[in-house]
């Protein structure tokens, strides 16, 4: 005897979005022959977190659990007789909602009270299936978003055991479609200034080694010629997945404050852009009233752009435009990355860095420009158009994470979700 869920899919790609309706069947095979029964099914979305934080010899725990919503629907009750290699399915449909609490707020959730803090405060969308774990500054962290479905089957009989079968669903966010346009960037320009005097902004100076007396005036005196000048960069803080990253740098002379007696000659050395994805998880202490907070980063993109030496590098000119976006293409990957959500205890955040080496007259200056927070949002939603063959699949524990534990790192993203959805195999008894 066996219980199985059996789940429809909506769209080709098997990830479910809010406001999709979750329908299927609960199988039982039997034999079963019980006088009372009763079959039901508990659709729930929550999010978990586990802190472990090491401190001498002891260790504090610090959990967090939220429920966004929770539904149980009873599909049968009543005498269930099934004859060996025989079965009998029960039809269920639940809405995943688009909101993770009802407009009232739920009492249960105990919100952050750092004003700072990016962790949500009230009712938000729901996030999408998200898993993360390692370890910051001392201290272990697990953090999970899940979507679950419980069935069970009641046997009253004694010394009867009953029939549970659990899965999870690939939950992701989705966007309005906007004609297939991307959405707009919301490009904002960074600048730093730079100063530079030294008598190798003489004519005929700039190739030439300094003597001990001109180094020594142009370290010590303000007698050495000057250039002013500002890098500018100007980036994307809103993305979407598979998108073009656009990128813009432009040198500008200061001639008003410079006084050398002609511009000087540019070159541009390097140029390396990053994206780096910021986790924030809390944790709350047994009286729910201090949490413990961390925030583990790394690099989910990482690409030199231009790597020259100063003889062979690219001359800037004053106030010309570079489009290092056009001319390197640089593309956020597709199912890579997990779009920008906050919510109760766990966020996701990004943050784009660019970094621009040029050389002047014997000197080379570095610009660092941040861009946080970047937006990350997910592709345009899919149109429901039915699975591939056979709608119906079995439902997978595999994005299941159970007891929360400490092991080596684990993510769930979009792409790993596809794959999860693509994976759907024979569930054990729970």
């Amino acid at each position: 005897m066996s219980l199985n869920i059996k789940v429809n899919h909506v769209r080709k790609s098997r990830i479910f979005h809010a406001g999709d309706q979750i329908s299927g069947i609960v199988v039982a095979t039997g034999p079963i022959d019980e006088n009372a029964t009763v079959v039901k099914i508990k659709f729930k979305g929550k999010s978990q977190t586990l802190i472990k934080q090491h401190a001498g010899e002891g260790t504090q725990h610090y959990p967090d659990k939220v429920k966004f919503f929770k539904v149980v629907k009873v599909l049968f009750s009543g005498a269930c007789k099934i004859e060996e290699g025989a079965s009998t399915s029960w039809p269920f449909a639940f809405q995943l909602p688009l909101y993770t609490e009802p407009e009232g707020g739920n009492p249960d959730i105990v919100y952050s009270r750092d004003l700072n803090a990016p962790y949500a405060k009230g009712r938000h969308p729901l996030p999408p299936t998200f898993s993360a774990s390692g370890y910051k500054d001392s201290a272990g962290y697990k953090a999970t978003v899940s979507y679950e479905l419980h069935a069970e089957l009641r046997r009253s009989a004694l010394f009867s055991r009953s029939l549970r079968k659990s899965g999870n669903l690939p939950v992701t966010q989705c966007r309005t479609q906007t004609d297939g346009d991307d959405p707009d960037p919301q490009m904002t320009t960074l600048c730093q200034n730079f100063t530079h005097a030294t008598s190798r902004l003489l004519p005929d100076h700039a190739a030439q080694s300094r003597s001990l007396h001109e180094w020594f005036t142009d370290k010590f005196t303000s007698k050495a010629p000057s250039v002013s000048f500002s890098l500018s960069a100007r980036g994307p803080t809103t993305l979407v997945e598979g998108q073009a990253v656009p990128m813009e740098v432009c040198l500008t002379l200061d001639s008003a404050v410079s006084t050398a007696p002609s511009p000087p000659e540019f070159r541009l050395i390097s140029v390396d852009y990053s994206l780096k994805e910021h986790t924030y998880v809390r944790g709350q202490t047994m009286f729910k009233r201090w949490g413990y907070t961390v925030e583990p980063s790394s690099v989910v993109l990482s690409k030199r752009l231009i790597s020259e030496t100063a003889t062979t590098a690219t001359v800037l000119k004053s106030d010309e435009v570079l489009d290092l976006g056009t001319m390197h293409n640089v593309t956020l990957a597709e199912s890579k990355l997990i779009p920008t959500f906050n919510s109760y205890s766990i966020c996701r955040h990004y943050a784009a860095h660019l970094k621009v080496k040029v050389a002047c007259a014997g000197k080379e200056f570095v610009a660092k420009f941040k861009w946080k927070p970047v937006v990350i949002l997910p592709k345009e939603v899919e149109m429901p158009e039915g699975g591939d063959g056979d709608p119906m699949e079995e439902l997978s524990r595999a994005s299941s994470m159970g007891v929360l534990s400490f092991g080596a790192k684990a993510e769930i993203g979009a792409g790993m979700v596809e794959a999860i959805a693509d994976g759907f195999a024979e569930l054990e008894f729970d």
